[in-house]
Protein backbone atom coordinates (compact mmCIF):
# COMPACT_ATOMS: atom_id res chain seq x y z
CA UNK A 1 0.00 0.00 0.00
CA UNK A 2 0.89 3.26 -1.04
CA UNK A 3 0.99 6.14 2.00
CA UNK A 4 1.27 10.13 0.80
CA UNK A 5 2.27 12.02 3.37
CA UNK A 6 1.48 16.07 3.28
CA UNK A 7 2.64 18.81 5.24
CA UNK A 8 0.72 21.59 3.37
CA UNK A 9 2.02 25.10 4.09
CA UNK A 10 -0.16 28.28 3.70
CA UNK A 11 1.06 31.69 3.96
CA UNK A 12 -2.29 33.47 5.85
CA UNK A 13 -1.11 37.05 5.59
CA UNK A 14 1.65 38.33 3.79
CA UNK A 15 2.84 42.02 3.46
CA UNK A 16 5.68 42.91 1.06
CA UNK A 17 4.03 46.30 -0.25
CA UNK A 18 8.03 47.24 -1.52
CA UNK A 19 8.08 43.95 -3.44
CA UNK A 20 6.76 44.33 -6.79
CA UNK A 21 5.32 41.18 -8.12
CA UNK A 22 4.15 39.81 -11.32
CA UNK A 23 0.61 38.72 -10.73
CA UNK A 24 1.71 35.24 -12.01
CA UNK A 25 4.22 34.88 -9.70
CA UNK A 26 4.55 34.14 -5.35
CA UNK A 27 6.38 36.45 -2.99
CA UNK A 28 8.99 33.66 -3.18
CA UNK A 29 9.66 34.04 -7.49
CA UNK A 30 7.68 30.27 -8.29
CA UNK A 31 5.28 30.82 -10.66
CA UNK A 32 3.61 27.40 -9.74
CA UNK A 33 0.01 27.79 -8.41
CA UNK A 34 -0.25 28.05 -4.73
CA UNK A 35 -1.24 24.88 -2.66
CA UNK A 36 -5.08 25.68 -2.18
CA UNK A 37 -5.24 25.38 -5.80
CA UNK A 38 -4.45 21.64 -5.99
CA UNK A 39 -5.12 20.53 -3.03
CA UNK A 40 -8.77 19.56 -3.52
CA UNK A 41 -7.78 17.51 -6.90
CA UNK A 42 -4.85 15.87 -5.12
CA UNK A 43 -7.24 14.69 -2.47
CA UNK A 44 -9.70 13.53 -5.08
CA UNK A 45 -6.88 11.37 -7.05
CA UNK A 46 -5.68 9.69 -3.79
CA UNK A 47 -9.02 8.82 -2.60
CA UNK A 48 -10.49 7.81 -5.98
CA UNK A 49 -7.12 5.69 -6.21
CA UNK A 50 -7.36 4.27 -2.57
CA UNK A 51 -4.24 5.64 -1.78
CA UNK A 52 -4.09 7.19 1.96
CA UNK A 53 -2.85 10.42 2.72
CA UNK A 54 -1.13 11.68 6.20
CA UNK A 55 -1.04 15.33 7.22
CA UNK A 56 1.02 15.88 10.78
CA UNK A 57 2.36 18.86 12.55
CA UNK A 58 3.77 19.19 15.71
CA UNK A 59 1.72 21.37 17.97
CA UNK A 60 4.55 23.35 18.54
CA UNK A 61 5.41 24.28 14.83
CA UNK A 62 6.25 27.27 14.44
CA UNK A 63 7.12 27.34 10.82
CA UNK A 64 3.82 25.73 9.59
CA UNK A 65 1.77 26.04 12.56
CA UNK A 66 -1.14 23.62 13.05
CA UNK A 67 -3.99 25.57 12.58
CA UNK A 68 -3.46 25.98 9.08
CA UNK A 69 -3.27 22.74 8.01
CA UNK A 70 -6.65 22.39 10.20
CA UNK A 71 -8.31 25.37 8.11
CA UNK A 72 -7.17 23.79 4.66
CA UNK A 73 -8.69 20.65 5.67
CA UNK A 74 -12.04 22.02 6.86
CA UNK A 75 -11.97 24.18 3.50
CA UNK A 76 -11.18 21.02 1.24
CA UNK A 77 -13.71 19.05 -0.38
CA UNK A 78 -13.16 14.92 -0.79
CA UNK A 79 -15.23 12.44 -1.38
CA UNK A 80 -17.93 14.97 -1.69
CA UNK A 81 -17.83 16.25 1.08
CA UNK A 82 -16.03 19.28 2.75
CA UNK A 83 -13.60 19.05 5.73
CA UNK A 84 -13.84 16.42 8.39
CA UNK A 85 -17.18 15.61 9.78
CA UNK A 86 -15.96 15.55 13.49
CA UNK A 87 -13.57 17.75 15.60
CA UNK A 88 -10.19 15.79 15.11
CA UNK A 89 -9.83 14.67 19.12
CA UNK A 90 -9.08 11.38 19.56
CA UNK A 91 -5.87 10.97 21.81
CA UNK A 92 -3.48 8.62 21.22
CA UNK A 93 -0.71 7.29 23.59
CA UNK A 94 2.47 5.51 24.04
CA UNK A 95 2.76 1.88 25.51
CA UNK A 96 2.94 3.43 28.92
CA UNK A 97 -0.70 5.65 28.29
CA UNK A 98 0.81 8.89 28.48
CA UNK A 99 -1.07 11.43 25.92
CA UNK A 100 1.51 11.86 22.64
CA UNK A 101 -0.91 13.49 20.27
CA UNK A 102 -4.60 13.37 18.38
CA UNK A 103 -5.42 11.10 15.27
CA UNK A 104 -8.37 11.40 13.37
CA UNK A 105 -9.12 9.71 10.05
CA UNK A 106 -11.55 9.89 7.77
CA UNK A 107 -12.30 9.27 3.96
CA UNK A 108 -8.57 7.91 3.78
CA UNK A 109 -7.10 11.18 5.40
CA UNK A 110 -5.28 10.88 8.56
CA UNK A 111 -4.82 13.92 10.29
CA UNK A 112 -1.85 13.74 13.30
CA UNK A 113 -1.21 16.18 16.02
CA UNK A 114 1.75 15.01 17.93
CA UNK A 115 2.01 16.99 21.40
CA UNK A 116 5.83 18.49 22.27
CA UNK A 117 6.67 18.62 18.83
CA UNK A 118 7.71 21.54 16.38
CA UNK A 119 8.53 21.18 12.82
CA UNK A 120 10.80 18.21 12.69
CA UNK A 121 8.35 15.97 14.35
CA UNK A 122 10.43 12.69 14.30
CA UNK A 123 13.29 14.58 15.84
CA UNK A 124 11.04 16.27 18.28
CA UNK A 125 9.03 13.46 19.63
CA UNK A 126 10.19 9.85 18.21
CA UNK A 127 7.97 8.32 20.80
CA UNK A 128 4.91 9.27 19.17
CA UNK A 129 5.39 8.73 15.74
CA UNK A 130 6.58 5.19 16.54
CA UNK A 131 3.45 4.82 18.67
CA UNK A 132 0.84 6.16 16.53
CA UNK A 133 -1.11 3.89 15.12
CA UNK A 134 -3.16 4.51 11.98
CA UNK A 135 -6.89 3.25 12.07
Amino acid sequence: MCTISISVVFLLTLSLSSVPLAADTSVFGDPSAPPSEFFDEIMANATAASIPIIIYNGNDDAVVPHFANDVVIQNTTWCGIQGFSQKPQPPFTDDEGNFQGIVHQERGLTYVLVESAGHAVPEDNPVAVCDVSFP
